[in-house]
């Protein structure tokens, strides 16, 4: 799957300029700390919960059929996901949208079917409009990376928004993404920087990362220097690489905390053995100038 980046000419060609010129290195560094989504999908299985539509047994009978496909889903080889295809088909065609979902999965991965992200869709759509939340996120994906259908963007905002309202972090990651590139929806960065601290109630690492830029630099909020570094803190304690080489040029040149070359080289040299090839750099800079 490819990764959408927020290339920038200039700032390519600044890093060129910058090498050797320590202060405006830095700030180069910083203004290359963009961000790509998160294109993982969901793959776990599917918790097979209370039909509102069922009544008691029928929904007792659901769920134990939903259980025993799940299990022979896990077990795997030809016939365990030959056997969990036909028991989710048929829960799906009774509308059951954690069946629906399985069956994307399925497809998605080619389990006793040929491998189809169109087909996926289909099943991940049907569980979409139920209101599953993984399902919603899966679509947005495909629609997104236009994985055997047609690439769209609103789409793809559209249920990304719809799983982010279920609780999805990574949607919510995502979404903010694509506000702050403005790909798919009008350009926002008040909106990117909502659904990045959605992102980060939920512990999304990349997107306490974001979130930081955005108050680092007073886009679609305040500047907030002191938030800034909390939120970048967090993600590098976690080792989250890009924002260890945020820290490393916030404490080299002093912005919102006193300059500290010791602690600059701590998180440069974190960020470098995580493979920084910019942090590397930056620290073989600043042992030449020992």
């Amino acid at each position: 799957m490819k990764f959408l980046q927020f290339t920038r000419e200039s700032v390519k060609s600044q890093w060129h300029r910058a090498r050797w010129r320590w202060p405006l290195l830095l700030l180069t560094v910083m203004s290359m700390l963009y961000s790509v989504p998160e294109v993982r999908r969901e793959l776990h299985a599917s918790v097979f919960s209370t039909n509102e539509n069922a009544s008691g047994d029928q929904d007792i009978a659901i769920q134990v059929k939903g259980q025993q496909a799940l299990e022979l889903w896990k077990k795997g080889g030809l016939e365990g996901f030959k056997r969990a295809y036909a028991l989710f088909a048929e829960l799906a065609r009774a509308n059951e949208p954690d069946a629906q979902f399985m069956l994307g999965v399925m497809h998605m991965k080619g389990q006793f079917v040929s491998k189809s992200d169109a087909v996926a869709a289909v099943w991940f759509k049907k569980a979409a409009e139920l209101g599953h939340p993984d399902a919603q996120f899966n679509l947005a994906q495909i629609l997104q990376d236009g994985d055997g259908v047609t690439s769209d963007d609103i789409q793809a905002a559209k249920w990304f928004n719809e799983a982010a309202k279920n609780g999805h972090k990574t949607a919510a990651y995502n979404l903010g993404l694509m506000f702050h590139k403005g790909q798919g929806v009008e350009k926002s960065d008040a909106k990117a920087a909502g659904y990045y601290q959605q992102a980060v109630n939920g512990g999304h690492i990349a997107a306490h990362h974001n979130l930081g830029l955005l108050y680092k630099n007073g886009q679609g909020v305040r500047v907030d220097y002191e938030r800034a570094l909390e939120l970048f803190q967090f993600a590098a304690d976690s080792g989250y690489v890009p924002s260890q080489t945020a820290l490393g040029a916030m404490y080299a040149k002093g912005i919102g905390v006193p300059s500290d070359v010791n602690k600059a080289r701590h998180w440069f040299g974190k960020a470098a053995a995580g493979g920084d090839t910019l942090a590397s750099e930056i620290i073989e800079r600043m042992n030449s100038k020992r």
